[in-house]
């Protein structure tokens, strides 16, 4: 018997283990932190237990034991609940080429320390699961996109689960095993929300998923109060974001273009000098199909991460410093809109003040 068992501790007592099961396994997860749930191990992956009632609880180890005290006539997968329960755990789900790009636009952001700190896993369908803590985490998110509208990019947050490595092969469909290739479940770090912000706005740089585009409608101007102009047609900015140039706006101010491949251009912000991009031109559109620079780095000054602006924001923002009148006289100077429509800018203004000072 001693050949093919172990004789281990389980909770208050002494159990001969099957030195082919993975308990040992599921017990030193439990000791990182994480908590354990046992998985279907013909390939559904479904989980075992009715788990929305440990989402907030770890599960006890007794009740794991009779999951996996048996390899050969009852196996179990492992699974790892996200969220509260395992220290606020959130899960980055790569499913193929974007995580390799991904880490190199990261890295453009945040230097490459971040390599090596975090437990990276080597899914069977040569996917990617990327791990950290972080105090602020959400439900499970769909990042990015193909094409075609396949899930890309997602993360496993709060409601979420990760099947870990030390899993049967047979847990998966293909009958391949996960293997952690990068660090140690036992040095899990925990990340800032900035960090955090970091990752996702990067992942969801990597959507592909088509514009949709209508010939209907026009593009608001935006004004200090976040509030859109219903007043569309011949002002400055009305005119501009048709017929500005992204390259005017953003290549005066330091920003390079990397690359521009079916109609979405990738620009790296002022003080890069690597190969990562910091925001995009032409991917995010108007209903109207004006294109629209989307940010997703939180270094390019004086944009926001996450946030997209229309080409006379922009170069409000670069140019004019946030001053929209300035923006609309200089463009007007230029040969852009009408002078009534200058007088009709000022005046949107020049209300907004006063409502804002009269509040």
């Amino acid at each position: 018997m001693s050949g093919q068992y172990d004789f281990q501790r389980c909770g208050e007592g002494w159990k001969w283990i099957p030195q082919r099961s993975n308990w040992h396994v599921v017990r030193y997860l439990r000791a990182c932190g994480l908590n354990v749930m046992p998985l279907s191990a013909t390939g559904s992956r479904i989980p075992k237990l009715k788990w929305s009632g440990y989402q907030g609880s770890v599960i006890p180890q007794d009740v794991l034991f009779r999951h996996f005290d048996d390899p050969w006539s009852n196996p179990s997968g492992i699974g790892v609940i996200c969220g509260l329960a395992s220290g606020n755990l959130e899960v980055l789900d790569f499913d193929g080429w974007q995580f390799f790009d991904w880490m190199d636009r990261v890295e453009g952001e945040i230097g490459a320390g971040f390599r090596d700190e975090h437990p990276i896993v080597l899914t069977p369908s040569g996917g990617h699961h990327f791990y950290y803590r972080c105090p602020v985490i959400e439900p499970n998110l769909k990042l990015a996109y193909s094409d075609i509208g396949d899930i890309q990019i997602e993360t496993r947050g709060r409601g979420g689960m990760a099947v870990m490595p030390g899993s049967p092969p047979k847990t998966h469909p293909s009958g391949k095993s996960y293997k952690l290739v990068v660090g140690s479940f036992s040095h899990i770090p925990v990340i800032t929300p900035e960090r955090r912000e970091v990752y996702i706005e990067m992942a969801k740089s990597f959507d592909e998923r088509p514009i949709k585009q209508t010939d209907s409608g026009s593009i608001a101007l935006p004004f200090p109060d976040g509030r859109q102009s219903p007043d569309f047609g011949d002002r400055p900015g009305d005119q501009f974001n048709v017929e500005g140039r992204w390259e005017d706006i953003l290549g005066t101010k330091g920003w390079t273009l990397m690359q521009a491949t079916g109609g979405v251009s990738h620009w790296q912000r002022p003080g890069k000098y690597d190969r990562s991009t910091s925001a995009t031109t032409g991917h995010c559109r108007t209903e109207a199909g004006l294109d629209l620079l989307h940010v997703f780095s939180s270094n390019a000054v004086p944009f926001e991460a996450g946030e997209t602006y229309t080409k006379f924001h922009a170069y409000t923002l670069l140019s004019h410093g946030g001053d929209f009148h300035s923006a609309a006289e200089s463009l007007a100077s230029r040969g852009f809109g009408s002078r009534a429509s200058l007088c009709r800018v000022e005046e949107e203004v020049n209300s907004f003040f006063r409502r804002y000072y009269d509040e």
